[in-house]
């Protein structure tokens, strides 16, 4: 077996590091499973379907390909993870946590302003998108995040928490005028008054 030291200036199937992550991942569990046992007997068959590492020629039939794929993410996440300092891994967390706070407070905004557009033009249908969902769909888990999309998270909320006092007065006063624009315009001309 050559050292990743080695292996370094060799071809790549998927590139240097997860080649040799796979390659080791591949041998642990040959390694640990049992010649006696059926089930192990056919897992060791099947191991030799898939993709070859280091630049091999490749024939796509291995149902065990998605299963490697999946494993090799999840480590690939976690060796992501340890070499983040506790520091960072509470502020991707937090910046997980503004980010879910931020779209709330940005959906109670969207509704209450559409709230006051239908009572100031009933029956006129326009659309001005408010959204601040990106484009692309953010991972659940902070630290899989990768570098570009973390940033333009962290651009976005800090923009949203310089301007969150502001958000919340205009969601207060458009509250406050679709509760009196709610109020039929003839509704007190039925009292028994006097005037």
């Amino acid at each position: 077996m050559l050292t990743v030291s080695q292996r370094k200036f060799s071809r790549f199937t998927f590139n240097h590091a997860e080649d040799c992550l796979r390659e080791v991942r591949r041998q642990r569990l040959h390694a640990s499973l049992d010649a006696d046992n059926k089930v192990d007997r056919h897992l060791k068959w099947s191991l030799r379907l898939l993709r070859p590492l280091f630049g091999k020629p490749y024939q796509d039939h291995a149902p065990l390909q998605a299963a490697e794929n999946i494993a090799i993410d999840a480590l690939l996440l976690l060796r992501r993870q340890a070499a983040m300092s506790p520091e960072e891994v509470a502020h991707m967390y937090q910046l997980s946590e503004d980010l879910k706070t931020m779209e709330t407070e940005w959906k109670d905004l969207e509704r209450e302003f559409e709230e006051f557009r239908t009572h100031m033009f009933p029956g006129f249908a326009y659309n001005i998108p408010v959204s601040t969902s990106p484009e692309e769909q953010v991972p659940y888990n902070p630290i899989a995040w990768p570098d570009g999309l973390r940033a333009q998270i962290q651009g976005r909320v800090n923009k949203w928490r310089s301007q969150k006092k502001v958000m919340a007065q205009m969601c207060a006063l458009l509250a406050s005028s679709n509760q009196a624009l709610s109020v039929p315009e003839d509704s007190f001309d039925d009292l028994n008054s006097d005037i």
